[in-house]
């Protein structure tokens, strides 16, 4: 075969290669174009997706085949980089895929393994400095909070838990870097006669971090009394540590986020104090992570929607502004996607 036929079987294959990538993305959900500045990473079908509101594109970001069930990816505060979670087989022989932490650039350059020790790693966070990353690990069933530097270095022990008999999850740290918040199933785990557990209820505590530890954990709320199955998730500061928002729901009522005020939270943090924001308009939407945005002006959310059978559901990104919130007016939140597709699943966005 001579050198032009090759080249022109090879630029049929490139052709071929390109329609189909971009056939793929012909039937993505429509990317609403807004002044939102900024923007969102999301954990699109399992794969890491880049949303630009100003420009109304969503793209690919991860194209690592070997990485399943991607989670929680948070930019850092420093850098254009990004950190999340991830499932992925370390070799041939195990049965069971190990969850670690992975590192990456906005532009999918300069992927790194961060954390290389079999167990589960999740909940990745960064510091304010942008020097390390903080997560959650679980080893021979009890789970406690590390560091990690920038690189994947010097591992570090922030706490020292030593019991089986609670977990926890969902962690987020102060901009200041003095305090963590996490979510959590302590004296609520109910133990089961196949060996496993049901958390009954959560609570969410608060660690202050001191000379590169976690020492004293006090809870800020306590289980909520609506009955089993009620449960706090993803707290979250906002930008300039003078909110904290979280997710709470009872049975089905899950399409609320509460807003504490960290100064007044100090003197009441029951549920009750919190300023209740219905974003989902009935029982059958309910909300799958959130994100502040970087100024803090707004607040980015998945909206799932489920039919009234809930044989289907369908996500969608919407926006609310704080200064609805902070005013009392009507929450109005104004969708960033529009998706009916029930293929196409969002969650676990994050802003900057």
């Amino acid at each position: 075969m001579n050198i032009k036929a090759t080249f022109f079987i090879a630029a049929l294959l490139l052709f071929g290669f390109i329609s189909a990538f971009s056939l793929a993305y012909d039937d993505l959900p429509s990317i609403i174009k807004t002044e939102l500045p900024g923007k969102i990473v999301v954990v699109f079908n399992g794969q890491l997706d880049l949303i630009n509101p100003q420009a109304g594109t969503q793209q690919i970001l991860s194209t690592n085949q070997t990485l399943t069930s991607i989670n929680n990816p948070v930019w850092s505060p420093t850098t254009s980089y990004i950190v999340f979670e991830a499932l992925h087989w370390t070799n041939s022989d195990t049965s069971f895929p190990s969850s670690d932490i992975f590192r990456l650039s906005s532009d999918g350059s300069d992927f790194v393994q961060l954390t290389q020790n079999m167990g589960m790693n999740n909940y990745p966070l960064w510091t304010p400095d942008g020097q390390k990353i903080i997560f959650k690990s679980k080893q021979d069933g009890i789970s406690n909070i590390f560091s990690i530097d920038f690189d994947g270095t010097n591992l570090t022990k922030l706490t020292d838990f030593e019991s089986a008999d609670w977990d926890f999850w969902d962690l987020n740290l102060s901009p200041d870097g003095k305090q963590i918040v996490f979510v959590s199933d302590r004296e609520y785990r109910v133990p089961q006669p196949d060996g496993s557990f049901f958390s009954k209820s959560t609570r969410v505590s608060i660690g202050m971090v001191d000379n590169g530890k976690i020492g004293r954990i006090e809870d800020i709320t306590s289980g909520s009394d609506c009955g089993v199955g009620d449960f706090y998730r993803a707290p979250m500061w906002s930008p300039d540590g003078n909110y904290l928002a979280l997710s709470f729901g009872c049975s089905q009522n899950t399409g609320e986020i509460y807003l504490f005020d960290s100064a007044e939270m100090k003197e009441d943090s029951s549920i009750e104090a919190a300023q209740k924001l219905m974003l989902a308009e009935n029982k059958n939407q309910v909300i799958n992570g959130f994100s502040w945005s970087p100024d803090g002006a707004n607040i980015v959310f998945v909206n799932q929607t489920l039919l009234d059978d809930y044989s289907q559901n369908y996500d969608n990104l919407m926006v609310v502004s704080m200064k609805q919130i902070l005013e009392l007016e009507p929450i109005l939140a104004t969708s960033l996607t529009l998706n009916e597709n029930p293929e196409f699943r969002y969650s676990s966005p994050s802003w900057k």
